[in-house]
């Protein structure tokens, strides 16, 4: 998997932006989070490749949800952990599927 430059999302064109590690308003740690109004997905810089393109992939289904108007869903991150981590696991063990 390559992590691009920036990512078109329904209509939108984010930016993949690296940072040394983001914080969220509260000062916690994070491995990234997706600026719906600044087009801006933020990934930290300093955790593994591997969990920079999980990181990737959970915050295209906050995207995906935010863009369906779901927003219930897009705030349920049980929900997208579990679907993210299932597709980068499909992902990862079936290449083939994505040439």
């Amino acid at each position: 998997m390559s992590i691009p430059n920036k990512i078109k999302l329904g209509w939108r064109n984010y930016k993949i932006k690296y940072e040394d590690n983001p914080t969220d308003s509260e000062g916690d740690l994070l491995c990234g989070d997706i600026d719906y109004i600044n087009e801006i997905i933020r990934l930290n810089k300093n955790i593994p490749l591997q969990t920079q393109e999980l990181t990737l992939i959970h915050e295209l289904f906050h995207g995906i949800f935010n863009a369906m108007g779901r927003n219930d869903l897009s705030v349920d991150e049980n929900l997208i952990d579990g679907i993210s981590e299932r597709l980068y696991e499909i992902i990862k063990d079936n290449p083939q599927l994505f040439k």
